[in-house]
């Protein structure tokens, strides 16, 4: 009787004590990391690329799980009924979460989820194989006007970032079959195979068999400080802007001092320019926006993501 009492009042003090006390010396065990998606990938190589300065920073190790299915979905969906202690993150993108939530491919929404920060960008690039004739972006558009679904734009996922490229491509008038692959390397192989006229991919998936690709276009307002010479879409006239946002998400209910520190180390670690350069040479650019930019970033693009979903239907 008296260890239950004691256990009772043991649990209502833990609750009454506030956020920043309860987050005092975190971490104070390994945080897993959810990634959702199978080993090897930009979201795993994202954070693996920085896992020795996460413990070096926090303390802790990473301990890394594997929750691959559904593009992501399976993954964050356990992640939404996890507990909200910042022992458990998963690394998620931009666009896919608002993607997963308005096409009902995953069992949650935006709001289900804290948002640490997004630490980095994967920039999409319009490629063609380099035998292809197509030396400029308005080449391809004008011989795909003048034969409409003729030429193939090839994809590196299904719903992902660079299929919400291709079809803005469409959207914006240009009559392309749109071909969707699982994963960056299927989709450059169909690229140089010749399987399809050209390829829209995040910079790291190219980044192997980027000597035997031509790059058009770069899906930014801003040019790739290492690829110069690539125009990007809009100075060409085409409103064609996506990236992949590298996010670090939540279960709903992060206490706030948790949430800090957390951005508090990761800011810490990307001020090496060591960790810089590796995410470089990986094909991520260190760009980092808070939690709530995010959030913002996910709400702003709604409409447009709406509008692109419906005609990924209609092109079934």
């Amino acid at each position: 009787m008296l260890k239950s009492c004691l256990a009772a009042l043991a649990a209502v003090v833990f609750m009454a004590l506030p956020a920043p006390a309860l987050a005092e010396g975190y971490p104070e065990r390994p945080v897993q990391m959810i990634v959702p998606f199978a080993p090897g990938g930009g979201s795993d190589l994202v954070i693996r690329v920085i896992e020795k300065d996460f413990q070096k920073e926090f303390g802790q190790p990473l301990s890394f799980v594997y929750k691959p299915g559904a593009s992501g979905a399976v993954g964050v969906s356990e992640l939404k009924n996890l507990p909200a202690d910042g022992y458990t993150l998963c690394s998620q993108s931009y666009p896919h979460i608002i993607i997963q939530e308005l096409s009902k491919s995953g069992n949650f929404s935006v709001d289900d989820f804290d948002y640490v920060g997004m630490i980095a960008v994967d920039d999409i690039f319009f490629a063609v194989r380099n035998k292809s004739k197509f030396k400029s972006v308005q080449e391809f558009i004008a011989e795909a006007k003048a034969n409409p679904d003729t030429l193939s734009v090839a994809t590196t996922d299904t719903l992902g970032c660079s299929h919400m490229a291709a079809l803005k491509l469409r959207m914006l008038g240009v009559p392309v079959n749109i071909v969707t692959y699982t994963g960056g390397s299927k989709a450059v192989a169909g690229l140089l195979g010749g399987q399809v006229d050209a390829l829209m991919v995040v910079k790291g998936a190219a980044a192997a068999a980027m000597s035997r690709m031509r790059m058009l276009a770069i899906c930014n307002t801003q040019r790739d400080a290492e690829l110069k010479d690539v125009p990007t879409f809009p100075e060409l006239g085409y409103d064609i802007v996506q990236f992949n946002g590298r996010l670090i998400i939540a279960p709903k209910g992060l206490p706030e001092a948790v949430k800090e520190r957390l951005v508090t180390g990761l800011k810490n670690i990307y001020a090496d320019p060591a960790v810089i350069e590796r995410n470089k040479k990986a094909g991520f650019e260190y760009r980092f926006a808070d939690g709530d930019t995010v959030y913002k970033m996910f709400q702003d693009l709604r409409p447009e993501a709406t509008q692109l979903l419906e005609l990924a239907a209609d092109l079934k």
